[in-house]
C-alpha cells in the first residue's frame, strides 16, 4: 500500500535515475560507465514498494530529465532505460493467487522473453525518430575515425579504405549490439537491485533458482531465426531485424550462461571457471556466441531436465 513515506522515496529513486542516465549520456570519460546502473534505483522502488511506486519513479525520472536536459534527451534515455525498467519492474511484481490458496509468481523464462520485446521495441522506436540511417552515420563514424588518425599523420590509400570499410560495418552492427548489451544491463540493475532490496526491506517475491528456472518460449528461437532470415534478405529492414536478433539473441545466450551455472554446480572449481568466463566474455565478447548455442540447445532439448536435481533450492531470505 502506498504511504508519504513510500511516495517520497518513489520520487528520489526517480531522481536519481535521472541523474546518472543523464550524467553518462552527457559527460564522456569514466562517468559513461554509470550508464551501467542508472535503472537500478527504479527497480529499488518496485522491487521494494511495488509497480505503481516503479511508475511513479520511471515519471519523476523522464519529467526532471526533460526539464534539465531537454526533450530530445528525455526521450532517448525514456526509451532506453527508463520505460524498459519501469516494465521490467512490473513484470517482477506479477503474481494471481491460485485455486489452491497459493500465490504463483509471474515465470522467470517470460519476465526475460517480454523483457527483451520490449528492449527491442524501445529501440526500434527510437530509431524510427531519429531516422537511423547506416550510410548516414557510417559517415559519422568514417569522419570522427579520419580525425583521430589524422593527428598521427597523412592518411595512405589503404587506410582510407579501411577507414570506410570499418565505419560502414560498424554502422551496420550497431543496432544489433547496443541493444543486445542494453537488455544484458537491465537484467544486471535487476540483480543488484534485488540484492539491495532483499538486505534492507522485505521483498514480495521470494527467492528463485535462476540456473534452474530462467529459460525462454520456444518462440523466441523463431523470432532470432526468423530475424537472421530478414537481415539477410531483405537489406532496407536490415537494421530493424538486427535489433531483434541482437535482444534474443542476448536471452537465449544468458539462458545458456544459465546453464553453464546449473551443470557446474558442485564439480570442482567452479568458482574459478565462472569466474573466467565472466572476465573472458566482458572483455572479448566471443563466448556469448557459444552461449548463445548452448541457449538454443537448452531450448531446443531441455537439457536441464536430463539432470533436474543437480542444484538445491534456493536458501530462504
Amino acid at each position: 500500500m502506498m504511504n508519504s513515506r513510500t511516495i517520497i522515496f518513489s520520487i528520489i529513486a526517480g531522481l536519481a535515475c535521472a541523474v546518472l542516465a543523464a550524467v553518462a549520456l552527457t559527460r564522456p570519460g569514466l562517468l559513461t560507465l554509470l550508464i551501467y546502473v542508472a535503472a537500478v534505483p527504479l527497480f529499488f522502488a518496485s522491487l521494494a514498494w511495488g509497480s505503481l511506486a516503479g511508475l511513479i519513479a520511471a515519471s519523476v525520472a523522464i519529467l526532471s530529465t526533460a526539464l534539465a536536459a531537454g526533450g530530445s534527451i528525455a526521450i532517448v534515455i525514456g526509451a532506453t532505460i527508463i520505460a524498459p525498467a519501469a516494465f521490467g519492474g512490473h513484470l517482477v511484481n506479477m503474481s494471481r493467487q491460485g485455486q489452491d490458496g497459493k500465490t504463483y509468481w509471474f515465470p522467470l523464462s517470460e519476465i526475460l522473453f517480454r523483457l527483451a520485446l520490449a528492449v527491442a521495441a524501445s529501440f526500434v522506436f527510437l530509431g524510427l525518430w531519429l531516422g537511423y540511417e547506416t550510410n548516414s552515420v557510417a559517415g559519422q563514424f568514417e569522419h570522427f575515425i579520419r580525425q583521430v588518425l589524422q593527428t598521427q599523420g597523412t592518411l595512405t590509400e589503404n587506410q582510407e579504405a579501411a577507414i570506410r570499410t570499418n565505419s560502414l560495418l560498424y554502422a551496420t552492427l550497431l543496432p544489433l549490439v547496443i541493444p543486445a548489451f542494453s537488455l544484458a544491463i537491465l537484467l544486471w540493475n535487476i540483480s543488484l537491485a534485488e540484492k539491495l532490496v532483499r538486505k534492507r526491506l522485505p521483498m514480495a517475491r521470494p527467492k528463485e533458482n535462476v540456473a534452474a528456472d530462467v529459460g525462454l518460449p520456444r518462440v523466441a528461437v523463431i523470432l532470432f531465426a526468423g530475424s537472421l532470415i530478414l537481415a539477410l534478405l531483405v537489406p532496407s529492414l536490415r537494421s530493424i531485424a538486427f535489433v531483434l536478433l541482437g535482444t534474443m539473441g542476448m536471452a537465449i545466450a544468458l539462458v545458456g550462461l544459465a546453464l553453464l551455472h546449473y551443470f557446474t554446480w558442485g564439480r570442482t572449481g567452479r568458482a574459478q571457471i565462472l569466474f573466467f568466463t565472466y572476465v573472458a566474455t566482458v572483455a572479448f565478447s566471443l563466448p556469448l556466441l557459444l552461449f548463445l548455442i548452448a541457449g538454443i540447445a537448452e531450448l531446443l532439448l531441455l537439457l536441464r531436465m536430463r539432470d533436474p536435481d543437480r542444484m538445491p533450492p534456493p536458501a530462504k531470505p
